[in-house]
């Protein structure tokens, strides 16, 4: 599936490590482009999800309306992810005005987000943003729960769809050499 990596299988999330980190930022090229220079990175594929894209958007449990453009490394997928806000409240525009750049979220994909949210609930982590349909079929699906007291960071769970859209566009680091 484009933008997953061919390791990454659905399953729950006891005793397992997150299969991404990702960081938030106000200017994704600059900060691809650092990170790519950085650890070899030359090929990079984006999303933008917006509501145009990701149909069911609600963030602070009402409806919403928010986009975020979203780029990960085109050979390894979603393993490192960088995240910029583009409109709408969201919590990558709350986490960029109260903490500036940085690392943002880990995420796990997961089979269903019926379980997660059951055991979020039980650990007394609100769930902030979540969306839905951005598959070509309708599927897919994602939430994110403020951990930020617990572990600094908030936490995101996966069900990606069964066919993903094409990446809205690539990206190119040049290699130094």
């Amino acid at each position: 599936m484009t933008g997953y990596g061919a390791s990454i299988v659905p399953c729950e999330i006891v005793s397992r490590p997150p299969d991404k980190a990702a960081f938030v930022t106000d200017d994704w090229p600059a900060a691809v482009s650092s990170y790519g220079r950085a650890f070899g990175v030359e090929h990079w594929n984006g999303w933008n999800y917006d509501a145009g894209f990701v149909p069911c958007q609600r963030y602070l449990e009402k409806p919403a309306s928010y986009g975020c453009t979203t780029v990960v490394p085109a050979s390894f997928g979603p393993a490192v992810e960088f995240d910029q806000p583009t409109g709408g409240r969201s919590v990558f525009s709350d986490f960029l005005e109260a903490r500036g750049p940085g690392l943002h979220h880990l995420g796990w994909v997961v089979p269903s987000l019926v379980p997660v949210r059951e055991r979020m609930r039980r650990l007394g982590i609100a769930e902030a943003m979540s969306g839905a349909g951005h598959g070509v079929d309708g599927d897919g699906e994602y939430a994110y729960f403020d951990a930020i007291a617990e572990f600094g960071v908030y936490l995101q769970f996966i069900v990606p769809p069964a066919r993903r859209y094409e990446p809205h566009f690539t990206f190119e680091v040049p290699l130094e050499g």
